[in-house]
């Protein structure tokens, strides 16, 4: 409110100001001014009008500027699904199943989904519903490698096949043998950084298997109960939402052995989030290993 007060007294300055500019101008041209002082003061009058005027314009367009990527980036992200319903959701035999339906406009979608006791590797199939019956539309498929990298894709019954790679890494790079300052078996060392990741078109399954190996990429190992708790509701809502990225900030901590610099101890914690200015907080994962 009070920067739409601003922006109009601003107009009111600029009308003020031009108004009392333009009768100097008429004053200068049109009356005859015998004295020299009186020309050179008025000349000056116009001069500082000038730049006052120039001034008051600059903020105005800076202040517009300002208000309006506030108003973009203050809007959540677009939600294009709706009824998301989790009808069958097991674990057996080291294999994760589920199927779901959700709505997409006006058309019903159902996925069938299966990953392996890791979630390094998913299958989703897409069935549409037209006339009453499921249909089949698609087969995606995922696996993460060794470095990170989550391999997509898609084997479409149309024919339109497509495949692309996603980066999980973070950037921190943690150096086990790099000479650091001495630190007693009690201290923490830590870092933080902020990231996101491409995550369009990726089934539930899928977005479970991404946002566990993000809660886990410096750490790395098993995906935990608790991590994978987590990773679901946060795959559910970005899935929901239809979301095409998802950011995070990451608090990375550990601590080094007093004898030979190993790290012994490490913990990842992680905020996701669906907007860059992290002003939509979604949940956190906290990953933990011990020598």
């Amino acid at each position: 409110m009070w920067l739409k007060r601003s922006y109009l007294l601003q107009k009111v300055i600029i009308l003020i100001t031009s108004f009392l500019h333009i009768i100097v101008i008429i004053t200068l041209k049109y009356h005859s001014i015998k004295y020299l002082k009186e020309r050179i003061f008025f000349k000056k009058i116009s001069r500082c009008l000038n730049l006052f005027l120039a001034f008051v314009i600059s903020f105005v367009l800076m202040g517009n500027s300002i208000v309006y990527a506030n108003e973009i980036n203050s809007q959540k992200p677009y939600e294009k699904r709706e009824n998301l319903k989790i009808i069958e959701e097991s674990f057996l035999k080291g294999k994760y199943k589920a199927i779901y339906e959700y709505t997409e406009g006006d058309t019903h979608y159902k996925r069938i989904d299966e990953a392996d006791d890791e979630f390094k590797e998913t299958k989703s199939e897409l069935f549409e519903l037209v006339r009453g019956k499921y249909v089949k539309v698609e087969t995606q498929y995922t696996n993460i490698d060794d470095k990170g990298i989550m391999n997509v894709y898609i084997d479409s019954e149309k024919g339109n096949d497509k495949n692309w790679q996603v980066n999980l890494k973070d950037n921190l790079e943690i150096n086990n043998n790099a000479i650091v300052p001495y630190v007693n078996n009690y201290d923490w060392i830590t870092e933080e950084t902020d990231g996101y990741k491409y995550i369009g078109n990726l089934g539930r399954t899928a977005l479970i298997s991404a946002i566990a190996a993000i809660a886990g990429s410096i750490i790395g190992g098993p995906l935990g109960a608790g991590v994978g708790a987590s990773a679901a509701a946060i795959a559910d809502a970005l899935f929901n939402g239809g979301n095409n990225y998802v950011y995070y900030h990451k608090i990375y901590n550990w601590k080094y052995c007093e004898r030979d610099w190993r790290i012994i101890e490490e913990t990842e914690y992680t905020r996701f989030y669906e907007d860059s200015y992290h002003r939509f907080f979604i949940d956190y994962t906290y990953v933990e290993w011990r020598c």
